[in-house]
């Protein structure tokens, strides 16, 4: 009878006393069979133990002991004998399995990485070694407050997950909190040569170069990054504006006017705002006139803001400047016709209508354009010698002589000064005279005066 109960325990104490092992196992595998619950949950600890004790089966014994940790992940003897299976080499992987799945369940978070970093060494494939990586750091961070042991772990798993974003963020931290720094960056680095898209890797090179920039004081090596991640896609407006922002800092913050203007080049290109837009045109406006001392450029920029908002009186300003010290009268004229007509204050068209009417004479030598300039200034603010005498001059010019006489007459007709007339009736009477073969009308200016 198989299951004869006293018969079956007086052959154990016999085989246990003979120390005749290989029986022993052989009559509690029988037992094994027919058993259930908490009887072969008992029978497999006494066949683990004795295999891995008595007989040096280490493999058998862990075949027993998996199945008691399942069912009671607390059993200490198994897990210490489990423990043991770990310094055999063939079975050492096997083991981390079984005990990761004990310590889960007890909750003994320290022997769980232990036996994670055991799993780590045969880890096949970056996945695999990532998704371990991720649970030990986890738990060196979250559960054991080691920020040392955590940093490493995680410096394992971001160049292998380089898009894994929470260990990005993670890793920064505990190195912020352990000053850290260098290495983070030298992590990071690394990280983002495994990266497979643009995104995640101009991410992750913006976080080295702010770790450059504002942690390390290393505003060389930041730039160097800020341009990798510029250079990565020009056109991208979340990745290459962060950059160009970025690098703007640190010329302005540099005085390096030339490279300040290229990086306000393509920071303007990105820029969607229309406010922020003519903000950069205006800086590159006075960089190139003031800093680099470059008209052409300055009013190449000063145009691109204006092309925005024509009525742009900062834009139209500065044009105003450069266009008469480059000596580019055409565009100088369009500019002042611009700005008068944007301009709602009355003193200020005038004194732009009087600038105009000068350029016009003066400069372009465009007689006929500059007399309707003067004559716009008569119709929209009346007659004053100050108008009136270029315009005579103008006329005298062109051979336009009933025109200058005209002129001359409104201009007599508002002097007050005894001299200014007469020298205007003199004027008149020799126009008169000589030019429209009036010899009454001279005679009677020449009386007058």
């Amino acid at each position: 009878d198989p299951h004869h109960e006293q018969a079956m325990r007086a052959l154990e104490m016999l085989y246990a006393a003979q120390e005749s092992w290989e029986k022993l196992a052989a009559l509690l595998g029988r037992r094994l069979d027919g058993a259930a619950g908490d009887e072969a949950i008992g029978l497999r600890l006494r066949l683990g133990t004795l295999h891995a004790t008595r007989l040096g089966d280490f493999a058998r014994a862990l075949d027993h002991l998996e199945v008691v940790l399942g069912a009671d992940p607390g059993e200490k003897a198994a897990r210490d004998l489990v423990e043991q299976c770990l310094a055999k080499s063939e079975l050492r992987a096997r083991a981390a399995v079984v005990l990761e799945a004990a310590y889960l369940a007890t909750d003994q978070p320290r022997d769980l990485v232990r036996v994670l970093d055991v799993r780590l060494e045969s880890a096949a494939g970056d996945e695999a070694r990532a998704e371990l990586l991720r649970r030990i750091a986890e738990l060196r961070d979250d559960r054991l407050n080691e920020d040392v042991a955590a940093l490493d772990a995680y410096a394992k798993l971001v160049p292998i997950a380089p898009d894994d974003e929470n260990a990005r963020a993670r890793l920064l931290d505990i190195a912020r909190r352990v000053g850290s720094h260098e290495q983070a960056a030298g992590v990071l680095l690394a990280a983002s040569k495994n990266a497979r898209a643009p995104q995640p890797k101009g991410e992750i090179l913006m976080s080295v170069a702010k770790i450059f920039e504002d942690l390390l004081d290393a505003p060389s090596r930041a730039e160097s990054v800020y341009r990798e991640v510029l250079e990565l896609d020009r056109t991208d407006h979340a990745l290459a504006l962060p950059a160009a922002r970025a690098l703007e800092r640190i010329y302005a913050a540099e005085n390096r006017p030339r490279e300040l203007a290229d990086v306000l080049r393509v920071q303007v290109e990105l820029e969607d705002d229309g406010e922020a837009r003519r903000a950069i045109w205006a800086r590159l406006g006075d960089i190139h006139e003031n800093a680099l001392d470059d008209p052409s450029a300055a009013i190449a920029a000063w145009r691109a803001r204006a092309e925005d908002d024509p009525a742009d009186e900062q834009a139209l300003a500065a044009l105003d400047r450069l266009y008469g010290r480059t000596e580019q009268w055409d565009a100088l004229a369009s500019v002042l016709r611009s700005r008068e007509r944007a301009s709602t204050d009355g003193d200020r068209r005038k004194e732009l209508m009087t600038r105009l009417a000068l350029v016009l004479a003066e400069r372009l030598n465009d007689t006929n354009e500059a007399i309707l300039a003067y004559r716009a200034i008569l119709d929209d603010f009346g007659s004053e010698h100050a108008v009136l005498a270029p315009i005579a001059a103008l006329y005298e010019k062109a051979e336009r002589w009933d025109e200058l006489a005209e002129t001359l007459e409104a201009d007599l007709a508002i002097a007050e000064v005894p001299v200014d007339k007469m020298e205007l009736l003199a004027r008149l009477g020799r126009v008169r005279r000589d030019k429209q073969d009036d010899a009454p009308g001279a005679l009677e200016a020449f009386r007058q005066a």
